[in-house]
């Protein structure tokens, strides 16, 4: 919903990523997937940083310049959905749906893979603060204190921490 209240951007480098990958996996069990599925395709969903990391070598593959990904740490809680997204075939080359990723206290990981070598790479989430504000036009997100809102901002300046440190070695 709209922009995005705790956030950070730092420049890191391939390895810089690899690092990121297996430290969020290493503060917790996230579940990791990807913010959009493609075009009437399925959520990929990453169960360790290995597979994180091929993903990016996926896309980089297939020149796609944005991913995004959404981490959602268990102790965290709350309520997180998988929503089929209605396209206008005529602005989408013919493809009628896709799936996004839906959670008031989810982490959103964006990369701007458009300045090879370097990747600019944004994490940020909702404070409970602006998931209130936002909740009565989002009623299908279900309410906000299902969230442990200590524990997200703990997870998310756990990573901004660590994405800072990463960036300063790939100077």
């Amino acid at each position: 919903m709209g922009s995005i209240s705790m956030q950070r951007t730092v420049t890191i480098n391939r390895e810089g990523f690899a690092e990121f990958a297996k430290f969020i996996y290493d503060t917790g069990e996230p579940k990791v997937s990807e913010r959009y599925s493609d075009l009437e395709k399925h959520i990929r969903r990453f169960g360790s940083a290995p597979e994180l990391i091929a993903d990016l070598e996926r896309v980089n593959a297939i020149n796609e310049k944005y991913p995004s990904y959404v981490l959602h740490y268990p102790d965290c809680k709350g309520l997180v959905e998988e929503e089929r997204i209605a396209l206008k075939p005529e602005s989408c080359n013919g493809y009628k749906w896709r799936y996004t990723m839906n959670g008031w206290g989810l982490i959103q990981v964006l990369l701007y893979l458009d300045s090879p070598p370097t990747i600019k790479c944004n994490v940020g989430v909702n404070s409970q603060k602006r998931a209130e504000a936002w909740a009565p036009f989002a009623p299908k997100l279900g309410p906000t204190d299902l969230w442990d809102w200590r524990m997200v901002e703990r997870h998310v300046r756990q990573i901004i921490r660590r994405m800072n440190k990463i960036s300063e070695k790939c100077r």
